[in-house]
């Protein structure tokens, strides 16, 4: 080593440690600290020029008790490294109030006192101008901690001239209770169909309040019985959270058939609080490949009308089925146009256009670029296809319909509608029948009867609900050629309910009458209203109730004492047609106080009987009473005898 490398070490061990020679001894405390004024016997603390920087990197704004933080201390500015012809570029001391430093791996470029409140270069540490520490935080209540950093910048020319110190402080306070992370499974999260053996991405959201998302640990895991078992996915094992909004884990799902799939995501901070969170639903993984179960038609003699159906084994991608399937006849290999009906349940039916020709070869293909409804597909299982025959001179006349009538076009509701056609066809009609639609929603279907001798196919019958009604009337010929014709017809409710009967007005409480009446028996009822006079005269009634009357009960409220009030009632259907008046009844409201009139008959009955028992008894007791003689015989102790 140089003699001007050694001279600037000793520069800057005296920044960094009082009374010390070299880089062997250990920073402390008391050092460079506690002689700003003074600085080491080469560099004084003077500001020298150009000026430095030094500044603390990866400080937390508040630190988490017992977290570990690595700090990269990095000095700028000043003279030009080396430019005084030496390798040594500078050094640093920096002085924390609690915690512990330690030196990080790699090669020993910092040292730590035996306090590890202090640390410095070392002479391996003296040709750059960045150097990492790490620091452990100290543990909780302790409250804010002082950091201060001081460093000298040299150009090594062995003297002063041109170094530069610089200094950096700053106070971090402790954090506050630390809350367990949180995440949130954004997908899959449930309802989807995935194909087993495919990559899909599940994205979570993963969150601390303490701790940057970098400093996370995720735990992803798979479950196939809809939660209760759970399998870890291989790669994503204590893997870091990241700062991407949503995180991302690229997933080979397993080749298992489930319906009841879910995703659980588990997240860790550094000092092991846990979240997690699952799917809200169940998915589907989707591994067996789509086969056609059945195809028709097939054989020969098939109407030149007939539509291909083919029926797979599993909800389809549509457009994929469609895109893969082609109907050509085997004579030219001219491919047909057509259009593929709504489908039902898991079969896809095509209509030729135009029709098929008759005593002709055709061939439908089903290629393996039909898919299943998983994403991103299943492929089919294997190539399909079939062909079929048209019969020789076909039918190419479906019938005709005509005169097509719906009598009578307006209908009471419960009476019957007729529905007749005309239908005619060069060879022959096999049946006819007839699809209305209810105004509700759904439909009624019924075969139509063939009237010989007006020649008209028929549907006689009764329509249960109010509205207009919109029918087809459907015709197919022996040859499977089919026709129709569309009409429409009202039912509508023109009768009025009956007139109400049995009406009766009794007393009630004060200022009330009870009503009471005989419940009508249409089926289309909605109700009753009830009106009210004083007199009686037809003109005087106006309506009581404000609704509808629903039961055959009212009481009638807030009336006049003792007076006597008259009442009709009218039925109200759900068309609104009232029946006419009911006859009259009335009844009189009491008076309040009033007493009733009492028979007092038995009490005076009960009196007259008193009256005669002490008649009677006076009489016995005046009868038993002794004659004066011996009255005055008892008194001279003598008898009579008579």
């Amino acid at each position: 080593m140089g003699r001007k490398f050694r001279v600037v070490v000793v520069t800057l061990v005296f920044l960094v440690v009082v009374g010390s020679i070299g880089f062997l001894g250990d920073a402390y405390e008391g050092g460079v600290f506690d002689q700003y004024e003074k600085g080491c016997t080469c560099h004084p603390l003077t500001p020298l020029v150009p000026e430095a920087q030094v500044s603390i990197l990866n400080l937390p704004e508040k630190y988490t008790p017992d977290q570990t933080y690595t700090l990269r201390i990095v000095l700028t500015e000043g003279p030009i490294p080396g430019s005084g012809g030496n390798n040594a570029e500078g050094g640093f001391n920096l002085y924390v109030s609690a915690g512990t430093l330690s030196v990080p791996g790699g090669p020993p470029r910092v040292r730590v006192n035996v306090w590890g409140n202090q640390s410095t270069h070392t002479i391996q540490g003296n040709d750059q101008r960045e150097w990492d520490v790490e620091w452990t935080a100290p543990g909780a209540g302790t409250g804010d901690v002082d950091f201060t950093v001081t460093a000298l910048a040299a150009d090594g020319d062995e003297t002063n001239a041109g170094d530069a110190w610089a200094r950096f402080t700053a106070i971090v306070p402790e954090a506050g209770p630390v809350s367990p992370p949180t995440v949130d499974v954004i997908y899959p999260d449930g309802g989807e169909d995935l194909t087993g053996g495919s990559l899909h991405d599940i994205a979570y959201e993963p969150n601390s309040t303490s701790f940057p998302n970098d400093q996370l640990l995720i735990w992803i895991n798979y479950s196939l019985d809809g939660g209760t078992n759970f399998t870890a996915i291989l790669g994503a094992q204590g893997i870091p959270g990241t700062s991407d909004h949503p995180n991302v884990f690229t997933w080979t799902l397993p080749v298992e058939n489930s319906t009841q799939t879910r995703v659980n995501v588990e997240v860790k901070d550094p000092i092991g609080h846990v979240g997690s969170n699952m799917s809200a639903a169940d998915f589907e993984i989707d591994s067996t490949a789509p086969a056609v179960l059945s195809a028709s038609p097939e054989g020969t003699d098939i109407v030149i009308t007939e539509n291909v159906r083919v029926d797979f084994s599993e909800p389809m991608n549509q457009t994929s089925a469609e895109s893969a399937f082609s109907l050509a006849d085997t004579v030219t290999w001219t491919y047909l146009s057509g259009t593929f009906l709504p489908w039902v349940i898991n079969s896809l039916v095509f209509d030729p256009d135009p029709l098929l020709q008759p005593g002709t070869e055709y061939m439908a293909n089903i290629s393996m670029t039909a898919k299943d409804d998983s994403d991103p597909g299943k492929s089919l299982l294997a190539l399909h296809n079939w062909t079929f025959t048209t019969m020789s001179g076909a039918d190419l006349e479906p019938p005709t319909i005509s005169d097509v009538t719906a009598v009578p076009s307006s209908q009471e509701i419960g009476d019957n509608v007729n529905i007749s056609a005309v239908i005619q066809d060069n060879v022959g009609v096999d049946h006819a029948w007839v699809n209305v639609t209810l105004p509700g929603g759904g439909f009624l279907e019924d075969p139509m009867d063939h009237d010989v001798a007006n020649d008209r196919y028929y549907v006689n019958r009764s329509y249960p609900e109010l509205g207009t009604y919109h029918f087809l009337v459907w015709a197919e010929d022996t040859s499977g050629l089919q026709n129709s014709s569309v009409g429409q017809f009202d039912v509508v409710d023109t009768t009025p309910p009956a007139k109400p009967t049995g009406l009766s007005v009794a007393s009630g409480d004060a200022g009330t009458l009870d009503i009471a009446w005989d419940a009508n028996t249409e089926l289309d009822l909605d109700g009753y209203d009830l009106y009210r006079s004083d007199t009686g005269a037809n003109l005087t009634f106006t309506k009581v109730n404000t609704n509808r009357i629903t039961g055959t009960t009212y009481t009638d409220t807030g009336l006049e004492d003792n007076t006597t009030y008259y009442y009709m009632l009218k039925a109200v259907d759900d068309e609104g047609l009232e029946s006419e008046y009911s006859d009259q009844a009335s009844g009189t409201t009491i008076t309040p106080g009033a007493e009733e009139e009492v028979d007092y008959t038995w009490l005076y009955a009960l009196l007259a009987i008193l009256i005669i028992f002490v008649v009677i008894l006076a009489i016995a007791f005046a009868m038993r009473k002794k004659p004066p003689e011996e009255e005055e015989a008892a008194e001279e102790g003598t008898v009579k005898v008579y």
